[in-house]
């Protein structure tokens, strides 16, 4: 059906885009992840464990802000980082999905929150998760981060996308908007500062006031013995 033709369409250029992602990743040679939406209460071992698997873990940052933890962790090369990226983005870690940024995007990030480059998403289809919406998003260029936020494991019908450039956010509000996605017709304009407050896991651009380094205060190493 044209449906399904138009589907494997969007995840084949999902996955190109996906493979653009590494190109970018390679030329920056990140060594540092952020990981958002952690479930409260996992134990520093616990953690420590999980993201040891993708190679020498150099610092190990737990962030707290109210109900929201992060985790900012540091490898000893951009492979082991980029590794944990392409594994631990959108997985599901004990009952909840987790996004997993780079921390060279951080900055990125919190320097164009109000410049054009993130957008705000409403009306989404509600059995389309963050995964659907970054593939979708993922049309028009460079996605740094995307969220659809959920309520008591139930989506809010909102989300967010924030792309790269401020070329592919314009080329996708104008696309986007109005367009059919599953059974919902999207609502899309620029990210305003008042919608941050609609978002979990998302204090990187308020609470890190700081690019996130292996040298910056407050990296300890978790005691395991």
């Amino acid at each position: 059906s044209r449906s399904v033709y138009l589907w494997r369409r969007i995840l084949g250029i999902a996955a190109m885009y996906a493979a653009e992602q590494d190109v970018a990743h390679e030329a920056s040679k990140c060594m540092g992840i952020y990981v958002c939406d952690l479930t409260c209460g996992l134990e520093d071992n616990e953690l420590w464990s999980l993201f040891l698997q993708w190679g020498r873990i150099m610092s190990f940052e737990r962030i707290n802000q109210g109900s929201d933890e992060a985790l900012a962790i540091e490898y000893d090369t951009w492979q082991a980082a980029r590794d944990a990226r392409r594994a631990v983005n959108y997985a599901c870690v004990r009952d909840k999905t987790v996004r997993c940024l780079l921390r060279s995007d951080l900055k990125t990030i919190r320097q164009t929150m109000l410049s054009g480059q993130r957008l705000m998403i409403e009306n989404l289809d509600i059995t389309l998760d963050s995964n659907g919406l970054f593939d979708a998003c993922c049309l028009f260029g460079h996605v740094l981060d995307c969220k659809i936020e959920h309520k008591n494991e139930k989506s809010c019908g909102y989300g967010f996308v924030h792309y790269a450039t401020f070329e592919d956010a314009t080329k996708a509000l104008n696309i986007l908007n109005k367009m059919q996605l599953g059974d919902s017709t999207l609502e899309v304009r620029v990210f305003e500062w008042k919608d941050t407050q609609n978002f979990s896991g998302c204090h990187y651009s308020t609470h890190l006031n700081r690019e996130l380094s292996a040298s910056a205060a407050g990296y300890t190493l978790p005691n395991l013995n």
